[in-house]
């Protein structure tokens, strides 16, 4: 669980979740109802809230660590002064099926809440590759019409789209990208990826044996080793992506999670890689109107500023197998951060002291976090105790606090694998007993930083410019040129030789071009640098941060920081870190991903096993060999499939947890798995690896020697 107060910021300054409002109950009386609590306020909480409170079965109470924002730290907030931030810039990709119900089902317009598809630019520590281009403007699933139903091309150009539509995916993105004439990758280099199909093809992304056979290699030997890929096409174009996708280099990525990544990303369907991206704050144009819609059926509450400490278990008769949760209220804000708070808000813009000041002080004040723990006695057989530690302004007025109590009949955590893991290590009786947690200490989170430069705007706008929702933008034009043909541009590790970036891949985004509110406001230009596995730069301070992606950004367009991006141009900046908080796919990592059901008897797969012990898990990192899905969607999905989870256990009727099948294999995958069947069961024995993998590519056991 994220706790976000030690960015310190004021809570009344942003949508914080609300308390649940007074309104119409369901037809069943409340003393009748199944209560379960959710922990964690993200995408993965949310779907689980929303599929459970569809049932006048149940109520269902939220719980979330950050008191800022509906969606968690995933959704962002405000400063005081108004401005938005959020800890990370996040896509919304073709297949993200379920995801995009999730809007459907609020009644919004998805082309009113994202961008139209938008092509990505590519940078490895060379320079620009290329460009990735939308290929399929439809919705997901969608596919161009048969060749034979369609005029011949009439241009080169159509003649190579049309020859694309014939390739599977991968192929097609890297037959249409627009590669850069200074890349020097040859086509050669293009064509080693070819030894990578029959590793494609063989690994079946909801097939647990494919997950085991590939856990245990890194990406780095299955790219080189076994699919030959060149060394130039490896750090020019595999690098980069494995650096801001599973956010790793290859070699402590493992080779399942690599092959699942590209898979959904790329491989899943004809333009899987074409992306669209929020048009303003996720908190706002999602998490608000969800919330809302949440609240609005009554047996839903809220919780913002709880942050669970440990989960027990209470015996004693007549409980009949009831969960208690244990609540530490949070403290108030400190009057001085609140005072700085409003002072900035009144002076506003680039009058507001800096992002370093403002956190020093508020660190300073409200740093300390204590654990809260109270036996109950007489309690009985199955009684779960959930407790939650905050920040507190001061030690004593914390130890001072009465918890309060809430009983529940199952907890779903909504949590990710590093908080879940330190919940196990301090829940020995109840988390830490079951089969399923007892990997959870291996479990790793990457690190990620997102900076927010607000930059004095430039004297003139530079229109027409390629993707996102607006075609123009007053960055500095020099930059605005380098960021023509899209307003994100994806860089690999290493870029422009420093040092905190050796193993760092980030993302740049214009946003004036992405976020309407920006586009409209012409007081500064905004440009948006995400930073992957960042612990180094995590350790900066917020003025060092800020200067460094200046230069980051500068060195992957290939201009003079000190002429085109110098720290003079920053009106403002907001720098958020989340320490380890993004789920890290290393080797061996699928071992040690749970199923939704924490059954008593360990269990297995998407729905668990053995004695229910009305705990449940979902997130990203959970079921990864059950529905093809990576990242938001996986939350989503697994978030409906862990309230599914709950209606069996407790008989629950009319909860909403549908979830839509991930895409079928293409035609030309499904060839392709057809004949790596074949390959496996004639060829594996003559590889002489001792491995479960297809013989490596011709040329890759060429290089070896």
């Amino acid at each position: 669980m994220l706790l976000l107060s030690s960015l310190g910021f004021s809570p009344s300054s942003s949508p914080a979740i609300r308390a649940r409002r007074r309104l119409p109950q369901p037809t069943m009386a409340a003393s009748e109802q199944k209560h379960v609590v959710v922990i964690g306020g993200g995408w993965a909480g949310y779907a689980a809230a929303d599929a459970l409170s569809a049932s006048s079965d149940c109520r269902v109470t939220l719980l979330e660590a950050s008191p800022r924002a509906a969606g968690g730290l995933a959704a962002g907030w405000r400063t005081p002064g108004g401005r938005p931030v959020e800890a990370g810039i996040h896509g919304f990709w073709r297949e993200y099926r379920n995801t995009l119900a999730v809007l459907d089902s609020l009644g919004l317009d998805a082309d009113e809440v994202l961008t139209p598809f938008t092509p990505t630019r590519l940078v490895s520590r060379t320079g620009n590759v290329a460009v990735a281009p939308v290929l399929n403007a439809g919705g997901p699933g969608a596919s161009p019409a048969p060749a034979i139903m369609r005029p011949p091309p009439l241009s080169p150009d159509a003649a190579l789209q049309r020859v694309a539509e014939l390739l599977p995916a991968p192929l097609d993105t890297a037959l249409l990208a627009e590669f850069d004439p200074s890349s020097p990758l040859t086509l050669a280099d293009r064509a080693s990826a070819i030894g990578l199909l029959a590793c494609w093809a063989d690994f079946l992304q909801e097939d647990d044996a494919s997950w085991a056979r590939y856990d245990g290699v890194s990406a780095e030997e299955l790219f080189k080793r076994y699919g030959g890929v060149s060394d130039a096409l490896y750090e020019e174009m595999v690098s980069p992506l494995l650096h801001v996708l599973p956010m790793a280099p290859g070699y402590d990525v493992s080779a399942a999670a690599a092959l699942s990544c590209f898979h959904v990303f790329a491989l899943q369907s004809r333009g899987a890689f074409d992306v669209r991206w929020c048009r303003g704050a996720i908190s706002e144009k999602i998490f608000a109107p969800w919330q809302t819609q949440l609240e609005a059926r009554g047996n839903v509450e809220l919780r913002g500023g709880a942050r669970v400490g440990r989960i027990g278990r209470l015996r004693g008769p007549g409980v009949e197998g009831k969960l208690s949760i244990e609540l530490v209220p949070p403290p108030a804000a400190p009057p001085s951060s609140a005072a700085a708070a409003a002072g900035a808000a009144a002076e506003g813009g680039a009058a507001e002291k800096p992002f370093e000041e403002k956190l020093a002080m508020l660190r300073r004040e409200g740093a300390a976090t204590i654990a809260r723990r109270e036996a109950i006695a007489a309690a009985g057989p199955g009684l779960v105790l959930v407790e939650l530690d905050t920040e507190a302004e001061e030690a004593e007025a914390e130890a001072a606090a009465p918890p309060a109590t809430i009983t529940a009949d199952a907890v779903v955590l909504a949590v990710g694998g590093t908080s879940a893991a330190r919940l196990a290590a301090a829940s020995p009786e109840t988390l830490g007993a079951l089969q399923a947690t007892s990997t959870w200490e291996g479990l790793r989170g990457v690190t990620c930083v997102a900076v927010r430069l607000y930059l004095q705007p430039s004297k003139v706008t530079t229109a027409g410019l390629g993707g996102g929702a607006h075609g123009g933008t007053r960055l500095p034009p020099a930059v605005a040129q380098a960021m023509a043909a899209s307003p994100v541009v994806v860089c690999g590790p290493g870029v422009g030789g420093l040092p905190e970036l050796t193993e760092t891949g980030f993302c740049i985004y214009d946003l004036q071009r992405m976020h309407d509110e920006f586009a409209a406001d012409g007081s500064a230009a905004v440009l948006e640098v995400d930073f992957y596995r960042a612990d180094a730069i995590a350790d900066l301070d917020d003025d060092a941060a800020a200067r460094l992606a200046l230069q980051a950004a500068a060195a992957a367009l290939g201009l003079p920081a000190a002429t085109e991006l110098p720290p003079s141009l920053l009106l403002d900046y907001a720098v958020v870190r989340a320490r380890r908080a993004v789920s890290h796919f290393d080797v061996g990592s699928c071992a040690r991903s749970p199923p939704v059901a924490l059954a008593d008897g360990g269990g297995g797969g998407g729905g668990g096993g053995g004695a229910g012990s009305g705990l449940f898990v979902c997130g990203d990192w959970v079921d990864r060999a059950g529905h093809a899905s990576w990242s938001t969607e996986k939350a989503v999905v697994t978030g409906r499939q862990a309230a599914e989870a709950v209606a069996r256990e407790l008989n629950l009727d009319g909860v909403d947890s549908v979830v839509i099948p991930a895409a079928e294999d293409t035609p030309q995958l499904s060839a392709l798995r057809a004949l790596a069947k074949t390959a496996r069961s004639l060829l594996a024995p003559l590889a002489g690896s001792g491995s479960e993998l297809p013989p490596p590519a011709p040329w890759a056991l060429l290089r070896r020697k």
